[in-house]
């Protein structure tokens, strides 16, 4: 190990040891989702039940098992493998006919169980961490799904105490870095009146501090469609909330995710309380305000907000109002140059010509970008896989500059990683431990796939 080893008072070298910064090689951060979900750490999904928390993480391992890109159109890190806890469904009435109907390939898509000394069959805790990373391992996971996190901590951790929850979720994050994988926990929200997305979720908010990238998903205010709202990123920039909307094919029982792009809600507003009679109507008053400031076209957010105060309005409320109409706030002219200035415009007039809206991939959509066809190999400068890194670089290096949420977005979609080593296990060393693949598992412990050194296997 590098640096100085301490001397105890007998003058022995002791066991600390300083690692200075200039020793440590830098290393870019790898994601699943690109500014979203980064692999080797982890990440939550929170919201109420029945929302379709679980449906929409089907839906990206689905891709992760096709090698698709990402909703976003980023590239992913596929084909790889997935690993699901989930306490809450059985196995072949839901699980299954969900990835069936996202499009998994249900051969790399496994769940875990364990043979107790009775010989019975049950579900896994953090605690057996041994056995949750040869199934990683087995599976060749990318992506690990803990639903809920609070039916897999071990019965001795209290979940609202923040001790108790940091140790489990340390050693599940050493264990995500170990896998190179990104392990998404699921949680439900509290029954708290706050608004602030990180103290909605149930439990410590140890919980939420260990995660380094947090994801809401919430009903859209306006109806009929969910919101997957970022709540934290700490690896990097805020990225911004996706609508979708889940949808039934025809002769399908259960639903799939179907994105329809980029919103302008955020996790504080989709936690807030419904408006009083006053509210709705204050707002309703912004409304017309907006809609007849903008008319003529795009306006400078400043002059925007310096003549809603002098209509009396309160800028909270004439936010509120600008969210409702979808308005998109937008930066012009050139990064870095001086003379950038924010604009507000009506959503009819917030696209410029000549450059479409981004695309939400959904299903089959995504099928030319998958690894090895053409689109899957070249970034938006043109350079190859072979010549990303050089070719990029330069790009890179202007992160720092960029003050364009587009430029951001496009240096962070590079950087993910394609793969993760599988390590060969050792003959005998699984004693008990049963893995159950999607494609043959019907969810009777009868078809359980068995290690082969269980008796009877």
């Amino acid at each position: 190990m590098s640096g100085r080893e301490a001397l105890d008072v007998n003058g022995q070298h002791a066991a600390a040891v300083v690692l200075r910064m200039a020793e440590v090689k830098p290393e870019p951060v790898r994601w699943l989702w690109p500014g979203r979900f980064p692999l080797g750490r982890l990440s939550e999904v929170s919201g109420d039940p029945g929302l379709g928390k679980s449906t929409l993480l089907y839906d990206l391992a689905a891709r992760v098992t096709r090698g698709d890109a990402m909703p976003d159109g980023s590239p992913g890190p596929g084909p790889a493998g997935v690993l699901i806890l989930s306490a809450e469904d059985d196995l072949a009435s839901v699980i299954r006919p969900r990835l069936e109907a996202a499009g998994a390939d249900l051969g790399r898509v496994g769940v875990l169980r364990l043979r107790d000394a009775d010989g019975e069959l049950r579900e896994p805790t953090l605690a057996d961490l041994a056995e949750l990373e040869w199934a990683g391992r087995e599976l060749g996971a990318l992506l690990v799904i803990v639903d809920p996190l609070m039916d897999y901590l071990p019965r001795d951790v209290d979940a609202h105490r923040d001790q108790d929850v940091r140790r489990p979720l340390a050693a599940l994050r050493a264990l995500a870095e170990r896998l190179g994988a990104a392990v998404v926990i699921v949680r439900h929200l509290n029954k708290s009146q706050s608004e602030s997305p990180l103290y909605r979720p149930g439990g410590s908010i140890g919980i939420t501090a260990t995660m380094r990238a947090g994801h809401l998903l919430a009903a859209d205010p306006a109806g009929g469609a969910l919101v997957l709202a970022p709540t934290k990123s700490s690896l990097a920039p805020m990225p911004k909330p996706l609508r979708l909307r889940l949808v039934t094919d025809p002769g399908s029982t259960f639903a799939r995710v179907s994105w329809e792009g980029e919103c302008e809600h955020s996790a504080a507003s989709l936690l807030a309380p419904p408006p009083t009679p006053e509210d709705r109507s204050a707002v309703e008053e912004a409304d017309e305000f907006l809609r007849e400031l903008l008319a003529a076209g795009p306006v400078l957010s400043r002059e925007a907000e310096s003549e809603a105060k002098s209509a009396g309005l309160k800028l909270a409320t004439v936010r509120r109002a600008r969210e409702r109409l979808g308005i998109v706030p937008r930066k012009a002219g050139r990064p870095g140059e001086p003379g950038q200035h924010w604009t507000w415009a009506l959503p009819e007039d917030a696209q410029p010509s000549g450059e479409p809206a981004p695309k939400m991939l959904n299903g089959a959509e995504s099928e030319h970008l998958r690894e090895g066809e053409p689109g899957a190999s070249t970034c938006e400068h043109g350079a190859s896989e072979d010549a990303h890194t050089g070719e990029c670089e330069q790009v890179r290096e202007g992160a720092a500059k960029a003050s364009s949420t587009r430029e951001v977005e496009h240096l962070r979609k590079h950087e993910h990683g394609n793969s993760v080593s599988a390590a060969d296990v050792a003959e005998g060393a699984h004693e008990g431990r049963v893995w159950a693949s999607s494609e043959s598992a019907p969810g009777t412990v009868e078809h359980l796939r068995r290690s082969e050194k269980v008796p009877g296997a």
